[in-house]
């Protein structure tokens, strides 16, 4: 049962860092999206 026990402990951590990892990867993604867009309307609109 103890050995259950860790079993289930290290999947709920690694699903821990998973999750951390995918919600920093949207939020670096949306930001690159973001400066991108802006970016891109900032030059369009100097031209």
């Amino acid at each position: 049962m103890t050995t259950l026990a860790a079993v289930l402990d290290f999947v709920h951590t690694v699903w821990l860092v998973a999750q951390a990892v995918l919600a920093m990867t949207v939020l670096a993604a949306t930001a690159a999206i973001t400066y991108a867009a802006i970016t891109a309307a900032r030059w369009g609109g100097a031209r």
